[in-house]
């Protein structure tokens, strides 16, 4: 047996190594509290993480199911999926994916989505929400605070269509937010750019230019927590029901589309077979318009063939009537020189009758004379023969005595040569007196005839103005008729090329008529997707990093203690071959393994 003193030599001889061996006996403790500390920490982590993500989600109201629509929704489809049984908010929204320029030049690839306001609601971390529909918010994990007041570009890069799926160019960033739709730094591929989605952007629906809303975000009035059991087998049990009554919502707009579409249809067909017997009767028309058009043209060309016989004749009479004027003009012309050369020889006769008169005048008084001593000498001839006179035999002597009477016979002759040049005088003036009366009745006529021939050539000239006239108004009416045939035909190829146009318009409105019948015979009803928030990945990665987090901490943890063992195997181990000697000593007075 050992001894009292013996003992507590022995424990005074442990207390003596411990202290000496104080390092190894620290690391050991070190060792064996960091495996407990990991342990406890890790085994808290995933209520710790499960309480702060369905705190947030619960603050956020993140949707429990994304519903997406072949059709889309409209605005009034929304707010009735959320008046129905089991929702207790609705909110519809759009999405698209663009590449945005930066201010500094920069292009990157974003998704720009709807702001939502009583589903998915956005953390405000810096700055302030959009009050304008040409304003945003970007995402607080990639862009800084200095991007707030800058603004931001829909490229010219995208296609026409992204293009006008905004409603502005430019939107001013306002502020930084999170959103729960978002819970990891994943964002996303897409189609454009680089494939990837480097970012978000938040942009009022005003914002944006869809005809519908490309989704429809809702939160029930499930009472389980996120990430529970609880919670999903309340949203799997509620799926069918709920998918069921919003395809009966959706149902309504297709029913009325196609009802919509089945009238319009009809209205197509009917206002086609109007607009068709409309255009058929109008081409009635226009024919029947040609035919009188080319029966009033033929009978223009017959008028105006006999306007230019009647032409022709009436220039034929008129060359006549100006070829008799023209012979009217030469004996006219005749006619005065006739009565100027008749005049000549009246004035060159007048003349010589005057100088013969005047001869006459002076020779009167010498005749006179002539025959007063005519009278002398027969009254002295008578003297003598006295009373015998009276006897035949006494007249003829007196005839004879004058006969011999040399005076009395050449005062005779004197006096005979006097009265025949007073006859001859008296002749000439008589036949002076009927020139002159001729001349004057010439001159009447030749007047009368000049007269007649300027009334000819007025009227002639009239003629030729009248049939002057008439050749204009026949060219004017043979160039009206030119057009008139020329409208014609422009009117009859019209009307060819309308008749033409209306047969193809007609069959090609029937092919698309059908074309329309055909695809609204293949219009399916609106598939609905129903998403939950596991197609969210963001909340499907969360889940999944607590999950691990759970694995770690059941598997961590042994890793920690059985390092914390093998250290301590290791350094007892060291301590007993450190301590053999002293060991045996003890074993040699008697002390137990145990001991």
């Amino acid at each position: 047996m050992v001894g009292e003193g013996m003992k507590q030599a022995f424990r005074k001889n442990i207390f003596r190594t411990i202290k000496k061996s104080i390092g190894r006996y620290m690391a050991i403790f070190a060792i064996i509290a960091l495996g407990v500390g990991f342990f406890a920490g890790l085994k808290v982590s995933k209520p710790a993480m499960m309480e702060t993500g369905q705190e947030y989600l619960k603050q956020q109201q993140f949707y429990d199911y994304r519903l997406i629509s072949t059709w889309g929704f409209t605005e009034e489809e929304a707010a009735e999926i959320g008046r129905l049984e089991g929702v207790q908010a609705a909110e519809g929204a759009v999405w698209e994916d663009f590449l945005a320029v930066m201010e500094d030049g920069s292009e990157s690839c974003l998704k720009a989505l709807s702001i939502t306001e009583g589903v998915n609601k956005l953390s405000l971390e810096a700055g302030r929400l959009p009050e304008k529909p040409n304003e945003c918010v970007l995402d607080d994990v990639y862009y800084p605070e200095s991007m707030i007041d800058r603004e931001i570009l829909v490229s010219s890069g995208n296609s026409q269509e992204t293009i006008d799926a905004f409603a502005y160019e430019s939107y001013t960033v306002t502020g930084l937010v999170r959103t729960p739709l978002y819970l990891n730094k994943e964002r996303g591929t897409t189609s454009i750019g680089n494939g990837k989605i480097e970012s978000f952007v938040f942009i009022p629906l005003e914002g944006f230019s869809f005809e519908y809303l490309k989704e429809v975000y809702v939160q029930t009035t499930a009472e389980g927590e996120a990430f529970s059991g609880q919670y999903e087998t309340e949203i799997e049990e509620r799926t069918d029901s709920f998918t069921e009554a919003a395809k009966s919502v959706l149902k309504d707009r297709y029913q009325t589309e196609i009802a919509d579409a089945e009238t319009e249809l009809k209205d197509a067909r009917q206002e086609l077979s109007e607009k068709v017997a409309e255009a058929q009767q109008e081409l009635l028309d226009a024919e029947q318009e040609l035919q009188d058009a080319e029966a009033e043209l033929t009978d223009g060309e017959a008028k105006i063939q006999d306007a230019k016989a009647e032409l022709a004749e009436a220039e034929a009479l008129l060359e006549e009537k100006e070829q008799e004027l023209t012979q009217g003009e030469t004996a006219l012309a005749e006619g005065e020189a006739q009565y100027q050369q008749g005049l000549a020889e009246y004035q060159s006769g007048y003349a010589q009758y005057e100088a013969g008169f005047a001869e006459l005048e002076s020779n009167r008084s010498s005749h006179q004379q002539a025959k007063a001593g005519l009278e002398q000498i027969k009254a002295a001839y008578a003297q003598q023969l006295g009373a015998a006179l009276d006897t035949p035999e006494g007249a003829a002597m007196l005839e004879s005595l004058l006969s011999q009477d040399e005076n009395y016979q050449m005062l005779t002759a004197s006096i005979a040569a006097f009265e025949t040049a007073q006859a001859t005088l008296t002749g000439t003036f008589v036949r002076l007196e009927g020139a002159r009366q001729q001349l004057e009745e010439s001159a009447v006529e030749l007047a009368g005839a000049r007269e007649e021939l300027e009334e000819g050539k007025d009227r002639l000239g009239e003629a030729r103005a009248e049939l002057n006239k008439g050749k204009r108004e026949l060219e004017e009416n043979q160039k009206t008729l030119e057009e008139g045939w020329e409208e014609y035909r422009e009117g009859l190829a019209e009307y060819e090329e309308g008749k033409r146009e209306l047969e193809e318009e007609t069959r090609d409105a029937e092919i698309e008529i059908e074309e329309a019948q055909q695809e609204l015979a293949d219009v399916k009803e609106p598939e609905l997707m129903v998403l939950d928030r596991s197609s969210n990945s963001g909340y499907a990665g969360y889940e999944n990093d607590v999950s691990i987090v759970e694995g770690v901490a059941r598997i961590f943890p042994i890793f920690f203690f059985l390092i914390a063992a093998l250290v301590c195997s290791t350094t007892m181990t060291r301590m007993v071959d450190d301590e053999r000697t002293q060991i045996g000593t003890f074993r040699a007075l008697g002390y137990s393994e145990g001991a």
